[in-house]
């Protein structure tokens, strides 16, 4: 309930420890997702696509408190392109 954050550089030592050449590592950054990019890397690990995260999921009714349920998913454009369709009516992929 406090929020978590796992080690994505460690998680990668691991990965790559136990010799695993593909993977693909999505975080679920459901509490801390709006404010870990900006913290200060001191105090927090990096934290965004550079560091070899796949994907991302961010909760905007748990940090900012949005009246309804809503998310945000983000995701490499190359995984996009790879799984992606084209969405008619709206000009986008889904």
């Amino acid at each position: 309930m406090k929020g978590a954050v796992d080690d994505i550089v460690q998680i990668k030592a691991i990965l790559s420890d136990l010799e695993i050449p593909k993977y693909y590592l999505h975080a679920d950054a459901a509490f801390f997702g709006m404010i870990l990019p900006f913290l200060p890397e001191l105090d927090s690990q990096p934290f965004d696509f550079r560091i070899g995260i796949d994907s991302i999921t961010i909760s905007g009714h748990k940090m900012i408190g949005t009246p309804i349920p809503c998310g945000v998913f983000l995701a490499k454009k190359t995984n996009i392109d790879r799984i992606g369709s084209h969405i008619e009516y709206t000009g986008s992929k889904r």
